[in-house]
């Protein structure tokens, strides 16, 4: 048994294999071993010419609440704090080693279904979006709410699902999005009650993995890189994602300057701790603003 199987189990039935987070305590947040975890068995679903679709759930109430920040293991994995001296070099190589394995995760070769429930933030928010089926319990919220600790995310998936002007509404807010909206908007495929979630979600996989049979292994990756990679290439995607790392590293650049009043994530992080700052940011933002919030 591997290390990381404790914290992502896999599990093959048919010709789908079942991805699962499994840090319930913590949300799904993922650390290092979950990332490492997640990436091996993609890496295994891939190898495997029995699988033909990838099920991403996770176990709990949520599906992923993005990166653990109260976790040191997951330092690797979260933007470089700004007080080292090295910090846009550091910054700048971050932003490409994210970049690197979210293209990797978009051009993965099998088809990959979403099943999500509870929140669905950061991280958990760009697996959704690299999904090309996503089904969502009625109770799942959706949203990345990075601008609160001073970040931009680096995925361009935003516009592309949503559109400029709703993908900046929700980036510059960090609003969170009920199933129902996130649905309308583009987001998720389909919406169902918390008690059909796990059986619709393996039914519409297996239903893709049978398609999948009707034009045969070569047309079904022909199917996928004709219409999703090269459409979304014509588009500039890769160059949007570069671009989208450039705008995350002068986003954290500009918040080295942060206005008296305006919440410092970072250093309530390092003086009260993850689960504090998280609260107390949260607080913040759901606080109507005043003349001294900028209000």
């Amino acid at each position: 048994m591997e290390d990381w199987e404790s914290v992502v189990t896999y599990e093959r039935r048919e010709r789908v294999a079942c991805v699962t987070l499994n840090r319930p305590d913590a949300g799904n947040a993922v650390n290092e071993l979950l990332h490492r975890g997640l990436t091996a068995a993609l890496m295994r679903a891939d190898a495997d010419p029995e699988v033909w679709v990838v099920l991403l759930g996770g176990n709990g109430p949520h599906f992923c609440r993005g990166l653990d920040w109260a976790d040191p293991a997951a330092e690797a994995l979260r933007p470089p704090r700004r007080a080292r001296r090295a910090f846009m070099g550091e910054y700048y190589e971050y932003a490409e080693s994210m970049r690197t394995w979210w293209m990797w995760l978009w051009e993965y070769t099998k088809p990959i279904v979403a099943r999500l429930q509870g929140e669905v933030s950061g991280w958990g928010a760009d697996l959704a979006l690299v999904a090309g089926t996503v089904i969502a319990a009625e109770s799942a919220r959706i949203g990345d709410p990075s601008i609160r600790m001073g970040l931009v995310t680096q995925n361009p998936l935003w516009n592309w699902r949503l559109g400029p002007r709703r993908a900046r509404e929700c980036l510059m807010l960090g609003t969170m999005l009920d199933a129902p909206t996130a649905q309308r908007l583009g987001l998720v495929t389909k919406v169902v009650p918390a008690s059909a979630l796990e059986e619709d979600a393996f039914t519409a996989a297996q239903t893709i993995a049978h398609q999948g049979g009707i034009v045969g292994w070569d047309g079904r990756w022909l199917s996928k890189r004709g219409f999703g990679q090269a459409t979304h290439e014509a588009r500039g995607l890769n160059a949007a994602w570069i671009s989208s790392g450039a705008y995350s590293a002068l986003a954290a650049i500009q918040r080295r300057g942060l206005q008296p009043g305006e919440f410092d994530f970072e250093a309530r992080r390092e003086a009260a701790g993850a689960a504090a700052a998280m609260a107390e940011m949260d607080a913040y933002y759901d606080a109507p603003p005043t003349a001294a919030q900028g209000g």
